[in-house]
């Protein structure tokens, strides 16, 4: 096995005795697991994928329970009294804006990823599973190799991680479960606090249902289920459709519909949902792009809501000299490419051009996202593009006016660069 391991075994044994000689308090859990991790800079010692030959390779010293699926794939290097340590490895997935049911400290032990911080007000509390209010982004961090961030359970901690590099591993030391604590809540700005991991099998059958239903039986059940169901039902079965690959149009008429019976509850869950899709949208598009300034971009139109923060992020990271505004529109030319000679798609967006190749599609779509970014007067917009490329034939106008409309949609990956 590899020297690694010797080096985690001493790290949660000295976790253990200090950890006791507080009568294993949760609370001071947090604090005494940053600095363990802050003192010990495993990151410059540890190598993961030797870690990760090791599992081929040999039975790991610790027990893999698989009581955490939470990696691609998780590594349990130590089990404590109460707490485990485990490195995580990451290549596509991203976590969602989550809070915790437990506490400890994380560290980046290999690659990058940038980090956000939110706070959850609470407006009105549906069921135990099912609250809405405000959720609200309190800071953004580009983390690299090294740096360590404690992890307070509840709602004191919510947070999500965009990795940049792929793969990235973060090495985590964290209790187990804390019962008051539970359960632990995923949010869904601008507005929803939800529990998804709790089992319920009356709800996932359901939910199968919708695949089998006919068109012909859909919509009248729809229509009963609108006028019928509880809240927490309705958002389950609008969240199953708020996704590109299902029909996010149907949970907008299911919301629709609903408005008479649920009234403001109604206005909290439409924009939660739309950013659902439009998160998807950039998830999807993510596990295409290894390209590490093209992930940061995905990264910042995921975790931010507003063109200025977008780039000042990406001003921080473009050679000096260079206009972020620049710099964003070419990331974008080049995150929309496709090798067709009539299409072009910008993660949901197709615009399709049937009077010239990629060229002319690509210099009208950076046209286009020029105009979204620096918030130009829409009525400038044709002109411009003619400007660039030359006259417009018949017909353009109109798809160029449809594109900037698509760019406008809540759901679209691009619609936070016109705040």
């Amino acid at each position: 096995m590899s020297p690694e391991w010797t080096l985690f075994r001493d790290l949660g044994d000295a976790l253990t005795r200090a950890w006791r000689a507080l009568d294993f308090d949760e609370a001071r859990f947090p604090e005494l697991a940053t600095r363990a991790l802050t003192e010990a800079q495993l990151a410059d010692h540890v190598d993961p994928m030797a870690l990760l030959s090791d599992l081929l390779l040999a039975e790991p010293p610790v027990e893999q329970r698989g009581d955490n699926d939470f990696g691609e794939p998780p590594l349990t290097v130590y089990r404590g009294p109460g707490f485990y340590i485990e490195v995580l490895y990451w290549l596509d997935a991203t976590t969602t804006l989550h809070g915790h049911g437990f506490s400890g400290a994380f560290q980046v032990l290999a690659g990058s990823s940038l980090h956000t911080t939110h706070t959850f007000t609470e407006h009105r509390r549906v069921r135990s599973t099912l609250r809405l209010g405000t959720v609200t982004r309190q800071s953004v961090a580009l983390l690299e190799r090294g740096e360590v961030r404690p992890i307070h359970a509840g709602d004191a901690f919510i947070h999500a991680l965009f990795h940049l590099d792929r793969p990235s591993v973060s090495l985590v030391v964290r209790t187990t479960t804390e019962a008051d604590r539970l359960p632990q809540f995923s949010y869904l700005p601008p507005s929803v606090a939800y529990v998804e991991d709790l089992p319920d099998p009356l709800r996932d059958r359901r939910l199968r249902a919708l695949a089998v239903l006919p068109e012909s039986v859909l919509v009248p059940t729809y229509r009963r289920l609108a006028t019928e169901s509880d809240l927490g039902l309705l958002f389950a079965v609008a969240r199953h459709h708020a996704h590109p690959l299902r029909d996010p149009a149907l949970a907008r008429q299911l919301l629709d519909l609903a408005r008479p019976r649920h009234g403001a509850a109604i206005d909290a869950l439409v924009p939660a949902l739309d950013e659902q899709v439009r998160r998807f949208h950039l998830t999807e598009r993510r596990a295409l792009v290894t390209e590490p300034d093209l992930r940061f971009v995905l990264a910042l139109l995921m975790n931010l809501d507003r063109r200025d923060d977008v780039l000042a992020l990406l001003a921080r990271r473009v050679p000096a000299g260079i206009d972020p505004v620049d710099a964003l529109i070419t990331a974008l030319i080049a995150l929309a490419y496709r090798p067709d000679a009539t299409t072009t798609g910008v993660l949901d967006v197709v615009f399709t051009h049937a009077f010239g190749g990629s060229e002319r599609v690509l210099a009208i779509y950076g046209e286009v996202v020029r105009a979204l970014v620096e918030h130009d007067d829409p009525s400038a917009l044709v002109p411009r593009v003619t400007w660039v490329v030359g006259e417009l034939e018949p017909g353009e106008a109109a798809g160029v006016e449809g594109l900037y409309a698509n760019l406008l949609a809540p759901t679209s990956p691009l619609s936070i660069l016109a705040r």
